[in-house]
């Protein structure tokens, strides 16, 4: 006799929930060198927003002790600040396998091999990962 109030157990065709969180629905995953290149944007976002905070703060400081130019100042903080967010969206980009991701990337890591010494190793490492990555879609 069936219960209706039973629940029965899943068929095994079932789709199953993803539960592995938000990384998992990327379609970068099985692929190391995206991954890698995604990071290394990510860290250069993270180092480029904490530089132009502290350029802020010290520039500010100063302007207030009466010393530095603050057209300067609000230069620099906007050149780092622009730096950071490039970084993010290539690493959103990279990440979803968007066409321009792989072309902004290479800029940036020319760019940052100005940056010595961890811009430079940086740099080189998205460099060498960027050609290794496995071709994505063209949006």
């Amino acid at each position: 006799m069936n219960n209706p109030y039973q629940s029965s157990p899943p068929s095994p065709k079932a789709p199953q929930p993803d539960l592995r969180g938000a990384m998992a629905s990327q379609s970068w995953q099985g692929d190391p060198s995206r991954v890698s290149v995604v990071r290394a944007h990510s860290y250069f976002g993270i180092m480029y927003s904490i530089g132009a905070v502290l350029m802020a703060l010290s520039s500010l400081a100063n302007y207030a002790k009466g010393g530095a130019d603050l057209g300067l100042a609000i230069a620099m903080f906007a050149m780092a600040a622009l730096l950071a967010v490039s970084h993010f969206k290539t690493s959103s980009a990279v990440g979803a396998k968007k066409g321009w991701g792989r072309g902004a990337s290479v800029l940036l890591s020319i760019v940052a091999l100005l940056f010595f010494p961890i811009g430079t190793i940086l740099g080189v490492y998205m460099l060498v990962n960027v050609p290794k990555m496995k071709s994505g879609g063209s949006q």
